[in-house]
């Protein structure tokens, strides 16, 4: 997944129409960049605007069309093109305010390769079909595209003893099981292949090979290197960083 741009209007305090676009000079030219401005300025309202036309959600708000459109106006909307391979689609939140409440928000979801045909028009259907269509639901997303500047402060914050616990927070237990099983499965194998080797290495009872104490020492040092591995999440000493970033 690629997002091309980002295109919204009347969300939180930035009043009006926005477009940002990924794919067109300045920040095209750039392969990372930085939001950066001071509190209140619409850094976040930036990432709920591509979360809320994806997903029809936003990490902070449980229910956006309650919080998110500017007190000033009776309508907003959010609307991001993205390519999936090489594929471009196009999906868009919408929602306004009759008497000074919400209505119910409308999403649709368009495939604009040539002609622009709409694939969904629900807020459900569309959610699930971005999901399909780039593999990513909403709280994979999150973690993977948006990260909470709270989270990833604590992350920096906190003791190494701590450091696995948020991680895993962040990530999801899932992917870190799945980290964790395929280094487990990578120190057996060259557990494995050791073991063969000096099994080998006692039938023949011959003076060692250069070959075979090549093999021995890099399997030893790879069922090493697997086994640091696994402490990652504890030693880990990230670098600390003072604006949000955003890499897609």
């Amino acid at each position: 997944m690629k997002i091309l741009g980002v295109k919204f209007k009347n969300l939180s305090a930035m009043n009006g129409e926005w477009e940002i676009r990924f794919d067109q000079p300045p920040l095209a030219d750039t392969g990372l960049f930085a939001i950066v401005g001071p509190n209140g300025s619409g850094k976040t309202t930036i990432l709920d605007a591509l979360s809320l036309a994806l997903y029809g959600e936003t990490p902070r708000l449980k229910n956006p069309e309650s919080g998110i459109i500017n007190w000033q106006s009776n309508d907003s909307y959010s609307e991001v093109t993205f390519t999936v391979d090489n594929h471009v689609y196009r999906s868009k939140w919408s929602a306004r305010k009759v008497a000074g409440r919400p209505d119910p928000p409308e999403m649709c979801l368009a495939d604009c390769n040539g002609t622009e045909t709409i694939l969904a028009d629900r807020v459900i259907r569309v959610r699930d079909r971005v999901a399909e269509l780039t593999g990513l639901d909403f709280k994979r997303f999150c973690r993977s595209i948006l990260l909470a500047q709270g989270d990833f402060a604590a992350f920096l914050d906190a003791l190494e003893s701590e450091r696995a616990e948020i991680l895993e927070r962040i990530i999801g237990p899932e992917l870190t099981r799945e980290v964790e099983d395929s280094i487990r499965s990578q120190v057996q194998v060259e557990e494995t292949r050791l073991l063969e080797l000096q099994e080998a290495s006692a039938a023949i009872c011959l003076p060692i090979r250069p070959e075979s104490r090549h093999w021995r020492n890099r399997s030893r040092t790879l069922a090493r290197s697997c086994w640091r591995s696994i402490g990652f999440w504890k030693n880990a000493k990230p670098r600390r960083t003072s604006s949000n970033a955003m890499h897609f």
